[in-house]
């Protein structure tokens, strides 16, 4: 079953699907996500001399009459947004303004699509802010467009993308394999060997199958920077990393503690917390080299993996408390950071909630699934942090 989203549509189950966005209010362009998603401008600062360098390098290979960009997973838009206006002002510089640029957005049919057009139209009265500014007010000859296509799918054309781009997409699976009784993410140390192999059997075949679908849309020459997540070599991973004024909490335990406390509370039932499930897999960097194998499904496509590399950014969110730059209260600074591990994962927890509950129910149980979380922060926030663990490949089509 393909990934669905709905975030303005409360009655909506996430059932099978993987990962329906997040807004906090009921319309459409509110920019929830990149408003409350701060820690994801540093990783897409983080690679784009590598867009940079590999956009140019494809195209003076291609030699186009006319660019094309393409960003997979784009959510809101609003995180991307700097890097866009980079390449434009790169290309605009290399090419002049008579070659016409385009930028292809890509996300699931229901994705949070509104905000995205109102950044790109720098509307300040829907309350998106031009912030960052638009490509498309800034630069003359360059146009955007949107399709609600999986990148599981086949999204555009045959050989018709230059370059592209995702950023912490990938990692969502096309189904739920199976249950983690103990667990709510494949990372965690409850979770069984049986319960584990099939979420490594379908993020394998999940990511087969984005290689085979990227292999028919790069033109020839063509290059894509993938950042997705990863369990690092040493077991590090999104909201568990090791260092220095690290956090000694990891995010996935606490959350499965906190849940499981509610189970015991009697707020939910152990068959809803055992339901609940964060259907995503983190690859490891063999999992992700496998496919570029001599019979892999990446080589049969016609991809080269040029580049792989594992890369932590610190969570702004933890490094602005630890280093003594914040100006808010421990419970003001819990209801600052909290949101930017909800925007992704409330569905997940709403989904494991029986049918037999309203929505309304629902969503006021998993309200106080964060507020416990807050509380939690606000008891020492230098132990709680989403330090961010990506894989940075660059593929590019033979």
């Amino acid at each position: 079953m393909r990934m669905a989203a709905m975030s303005s549509a409360p009655e909506q189950r996430l059932d099978e699907f993987s990962h329906l966005p997040m807004s906090s209010d009921p319309k459409f362009g509110v920019g929830f996500y990149t408003d409350n998603t701060i820690g994801c401008f540093d990783v897409v600062a983080e690679a784009t001399p590598t867009m940079l360098d590999n956009t140019m390098t494809a195209l003076e290979t291609i030699k186009p009459s006319s660019i094309v960009i393409a960003d997979y997973g784009t959510a809101d838009g609003g995180t991307s947004m700097i890097l866009m206006m980079k390449l434009c002002e790169t290309l605009r510089s290399k090419y002049g303004d008579d070659m016409p640029i385009s930028v292809w957005y890509e996300d699931q049919a229901c994705n949070e699509w509104t905000s995205l057009f109102l950044r790109l139209d720098g509307d300040e009265s829907a309350g998106i802010a031009e912030k960052p500014p638009s490509f498309i007010k800034s630069f003359p000859n360059t146009y955007a467009y949107a399709t609600g296509v999986s990148f599981y799918d086949n999204c555009y054309p045959a050989a018709s993308v230059h370059a592209a781009v995702s950023f912490t997409a990938m990692h969502w699976l096309t189904q739920r394999p199976g249950q983690m009784k103990g667990a709510i993410h494949h990372t965690q140390a409850e979770i069984s060997e049986a319960e584990l192999s099939p979420f490594e059997a379908q993020a394998a075949a999940d990511w087969n199958l984005i290689l085979e679908q990227r292999g028919k849309e790069l033109a020839p020459g063509g290059r894509m920077v993938m950042v997705n997540f990863t369990n690092s070599p040493k077991g590090e991973h999104l909201g568990w990393v090791t260092r220095e004024n690290g956090a000694s909490e990891s995010m996935y335990t606490t959350k499965q503690r906190l849940w499981k406390g509610m189970a015991d509370d009697g707020v939910i039932t152990q068959a809803e917390f055992e339901n609940t499930v964060i259907n995503n897999y983190y690859r490891t960097e063999e999992e992700f080299a496998a496919p570029f194998g001599p019979e892999g499904t990446a080589t049969k496509h016609g991809l080269k993996l040029v580049s792989l590399e594992t890369k932590v950014v610190k969570c702004p969110y933890h490094t602005e408390w630890v280093e003594g730059k914040s100006t808010r209260t421990a419970e003001e600074h819990a209801k600052w950071f909290v949101p930017t591990t909800r925007t992704w994962s409330n569905a997940s927890y709403t989904g494991g909630l029986s049918n037999s509950r309203t929505p309304d129910e629902r969503n006021a149980i998993v309200d106080e699934l964060f507020d416990r979380y807050a509380a939690e922060v606000a008891k020492d926030p230098s132990k709680h942090a989403m330090d961010y663990v990506h894989c940075y490949l660059v593929i590019e089509k033979l």
